[in-house]
């Protein structure tokens, strides 16, 4: 492949050192109360970037299958999966459905008042340095809608759970899309999607996997690796990917305990996530093997169908 012709998009190099300076102080008192809410997210502050890794994984991004493609496999990430790694349960929840507020809506939110210099509210984004320190987006915006969605995860006890996970995923998939088609910013978390990978392609022991697989995914996500001899820059990563076989990957992720997957909806053979900014089709029935089960083709391979912004 032409590393000249490769998406290049920026991405997250790099975590603000004031969110872990947040992170550090915030947990001496309320980690528990913090951990019942974004799970293992917050541990994301502490991963190591890899733009290489990520830049080479999305020449092999189908954008019609919505599935990785390799020499002789598919893989994809699945709902089980991201739920594992940031310790947050989608079984029984709502799935987070974004809102964009007015700008009255949004200000009252944060118990301020109309403020008319604002005007950008109006539009969906605004330009907060702290809220930006959060949530790095590019051209220094962040999506209103995550206000609500912080709103919403905090809901009271007597109220129905709702569950970021199946939006996470969405996202990922949205920018993997996005970037193949020339966006120059991976909105999704591709902190998340690198060690997703990693851990799919390094092939090691059950019981390893298994001891090292309790806990913090993502924390322990390091002692899990030791052993891995990885890539270092963008072409030693697509000639891996090139030459990768499905004999020489983690298969299943042994610390993933989940009987029953969801592979399917009730009128499709295939699930319709809610990201941001759209709709996203996710088809679990192209990667069983990563459930241990026997592998199938769905009746219909294009999903360009299913995808519909709003």
């Amino acid at each position: 492949m032409d590393s000249l012709n490769s998406p290049n998009p920026q991405m997250v190099v790099e975590v603000n050192y004031k969110l872990r300076n947040w992170w550090i102080d915030l947990k001496k008192d309320r980690e528990r109360e913090i951990h019942q809410l974004l799970g293992g997210l917050t541990y994301l502050i502490f991963v190591i970037p890899n733009p290489h890794l990520i830049r080479a994984l999305l020449e092999f991004w189908d954008l019609v299958m919505m599935v990785f493609k390799f020499m002789d496999f598919d893989l994809a990430p699945t709902i089980e999966e991201i739920s594992g790694f940031i310790d947050l349960p989608y079984h029984e929840c709502e799935m987070m459905v974004p809102y964009k507020p007015s700008s009255r809506e949004f200000l009252k939110s944060l118990g301020m008042k109309s403020n008319p210099t604002l005007p950008s509210l109006d539009l969906g984004w605004v330009h907060f340095n702290f809220l930006y320190s959060f949530f790095p987006k590019i051209r220094g915006r962040i999506n209103t809608s995550l206000g609500y969605m912080v709103q919403d995860l905090a809901q009271r006890e007597d109220e129905p759970r709702k569950t970021v996970v199946p939006m996470i995923l969405a996202e990922i998939m949205r920018s993997l899309s996005a970037c193949i088609n020339g966006r120059m910013f991976f909105e999704g978390c591709n902190l998340l999607l690198q060690l997703w990978a990693i851990e799919h392609f390094y092939l090691r022991s059950d019981e390893v996997d298994i001891f090292l697989g309790y806990g913090n995914k993502i924390d322990n996500h390091l002692r899990r690796m030791v052993a891995f001899t990885a890539p270092i820059g963008f072409v030693e990563w697509q000639i891996f990917f090139i030459k990768l076989e499905s004999c020489r990957i983690q298969w299943k992720l042994h610390w993933l305990t989940t009987p029953n997957a969801i592979v399917r909806g009730d009128d499709l053979y295939l699930i319709e996530l809610i990201s941001l900014k759209d709709v996203q089709p996710y088809v679990p029935l192209r990667v069983l093997r990563q459930f241990g089960q026997t592998q199938v083709i769905p009746l219909r391979s294009d999903m360009e169908q299913f995808k519909y912004e709003f």
